[in-house]
């Protein structure tokens, strides 16, 4: 922000959009700015930009170059690395190559020198950590490794049973959704908790699933569109989200009546909370929710169980949940879903909504124009268009 102001061809507004940042924060920051003008200020931004990155080994024992981090990054192995994600922008992962050579005391050409190498290595780290760490997840090692030996021009094969490419928490995120009347008991608690504006987020968040960062920046641009379903109008929104961490545009739909009420009424930003403030403001408001209608009962979940995601990353939960609805809203069309926020469709399928025995039974339902017998919380449609009907009240006679 200095720098920009500095610079002085970007407007207040422009900033703020850049930064994802509000006008309260952008005035506080500014205050702190005039303290750092000053010598000491100055001394203090300069040891900050050369402050390290502080990265714990696990052994303080061993081959000099492997001890420390700084070390470890001009390593010309490292280096390369470090410097083709860079220029491809990818993530670079060398903090957790270096823990893994820490741990296992093996330098970054022994890591690397062929497959079977590279899963001996990973898995007599896994070992070491597991004993260190119980119920913590690798999977931050396990893609660090991959991308490091992909760097190195060794093949990783689509299905490798020790590097895989799979998620730990795969079983977590299809089981993870609120059923219909629980989205509106959590919207109620999350406005007693947090405030109205909070229990508007929620609303639109649930119905386009974007991610936490992105809705805290959203001003609702939404654009209202009718259709007519059995000679009835129905109205329905259509938002375009820009997401930073793709890099791309989704088209986003609102069919939920609340969600789209509550989204007519913004012409600005929803959340005026700074975005830490928001984050845990969100998180609380969550958490307790889903206390209250039974989805967590204790704070000492493992990674695995149903209640972990709820616990650990209430607001991230949102986006699985929502995505379960739109499966069911579309007759668990993954590929229709996916192009709303997915680069890929076998992430949908594989992580979020595989399809159980019950789903596949179901199949054929609607609940506006071939209902079952005994209604659940849950509806099942067969297109888009009849979920919206549905929604608003419609029937089909």
């Amino acid at each position: 922000m200095m720098l920009m102001l500095e610079e002085g061809d970007k407007t207040r507004q422009e900033i703020q959009r850049e930064l994802d940042i509000p006008k309260s924060t952008f005035y506080d920051w500014k205050k702190i700015m005039n303290t750092l003008k000053t010598e000491a200020g100055l001394k203090l931004v300069q040891q900050a930009i050369k402050k390290p990155v502080t990265v714990k080994p696990f052994n303080t024992e061993g081959l000099d170059e492997l001890k420390k981090i700084e070390l470890f990054e001009v390593l010309p192995k490292i280096r390369d690395y470090k410097n083709d994600c860079r220029i491809n922008r990818s993530p670079d992962y060398a903090n957790y190559i270096f823990k893994i050579c820490n741990a296992i005391q093996v330098i970054p050409e022994e890591l690397s020198k062929d497959l079977d190498s590279a899963k001996m290595h990973y898995l007599s780290f896994e070992q070491l950590f597991q004993e260190k760490f119980p119920n913590t997840t690798t999977e931050n090692y396990r893609k660090a490794i991959r991308s490091f030996l992909r760097f190195m021009g060794v093949r990783i094969p689509p299905r490798d049973k020790v590097l895989n490419s799979a998620t730990d928490s795969k079983g977590d995120y299809a089981r993870v959704y609120l059923t219909v009347p629980e989205v509106k008991e959590v919207a109620k608690i999350l406005g007693e908790e947090a405030g109205y504006e909070y229990k508007t987020l929620f609303y639109l968040h649930h119905e386009i699933f974007a991610r936490p960062t992105t809705m805290h920046g959203w001003v609702p641009n939404v654009d209202v569109k009718t259709v007519d379903i059995d000679g009835k109008t129905y109205e329905y929104g259509e938002a375009d989200i820009f997401e930073k961490k793709q890099n791309k545009h989704y088209t986003k739909v609102i069919l939920e009546p609340m969600a789209l009420k509550m989204a007519k009424g913004y012409k600005s930003k929803i959340i005026s909370d700074p975005i830490s403030k928001y984050e845990s403001k969100y998180s609380k408001g969550l958490k307790t929710a889903y206390e209250q209608i039974g989805k967590i009962t204790r704070n000492d979940y493992t990674k695995g169980e149903e209640g972990w995601l709820y616990y650990n990353r209430p607001i991230y939960t949102i986006r699985h949940s929502a995505a379960v609805h739109w499966l069911y809203r579309t007759a668990f069309d993954a590929s229709m879903v996916a192009r709303m926020g997915w680069e890929k469709v076998d992430t949908l399928s594989q992580f979020y909504a595989r399809s159980t025995a019950s789903n596949m039974m179901q199949k054929g339902l609607c609940y506006y124009c071939n209902p079952p017998k005994v209604l659940e919380d849950m509806p099942i449609f067969c297109t888009p268009m009849h979920s919206l009907a549905y929604l608003n009240g419609g029937r089909k006679s």
